[in-house]
């Protein structure tokens, strides 16, 4: 008879996700994973299967939960405009501070592993594609409510809203002062007018 668990599965996953969000998959090591989930090598692949399987399942976690919390918040709000606003002015209030030192999780695995992990590749245009949805919606919405023009193409908009926010988290991760950040986020709101 097998032992059960004497770990929470979805803790486990969680602390995983930290230890590839602030180190890549190819820095985060079996030692690096089992000391930061606290697991026994047994445990781990008894549970998650590979370093592989658990980088998915990270990937999956975080498209399930930032990514949807993020998107869900520039759809749902009163005004679009206004979530779209607070979503770039946010990421230049952060500059500096340890969540903006790890960057966008999606963005630093589409640097490091996309090009050669299908798997991943996958996950990463679902995330981004999310959040382009999320911008869609909410542009949409600012021009219900007449916040912007309604000659702008939404779904061209939300493409630039999307790139530009990942610029920007690079630029945050690699230090930029906010004096710079908050010129690109100048620019792309104006986008916006």
């Amino acid at each position: 008879m097998a032992r059960p668990r004497e770990f929470d599965e979805d803790i486990a996953l969680e602390l995983g996700m930290q230890v590839f969000w602030a180190r890549g998959y190819e820095g985060a090591t079996l030692n690096h994973l089992l000391d930061g989930m606290g697991l026994s090598k047994s445990s781990f692949y008894e549970t998650f299967g590979s370093k592989h399987d658990l980088f998915i399942a990270a990937l999956d976690l975080y498209n399930a939960s930032v990514v949807e919390e993020s998107a869900a918040a520039l759809e749902n709000a009163t005004s679009g405009r206004k979530a779209i606003t607070s979503y770039v002015d946010g990421i230049v209030a952060t500059a500096g501070k340890e969540e903006a030192d790890l960057g966008c999780f999606l963005v630093n695995c589409a640097t490091e592993v996309a090009a050669f992990d299908g798997d991943a590749l996958e996950r990463i245009e679902s995330g981004l594609g999310r959040y382009e949805k999320a911008f869609r919606t909410a542009l949409k919405n600012a021009q219900q409510s007449r916040e912007v023009a309604k000659k702008r193409d939404p779904r061209s908009l939300a493409r630039v809203l999307t790139s530009g926010v990942c610029g920007m988290r690079v630029m945050a991760q690699a230090g930029a002062k906010r004096a710079a950040l908050r010129d690109v986020a100048k620019s792309t709101l104006s986008l916006l007018d």
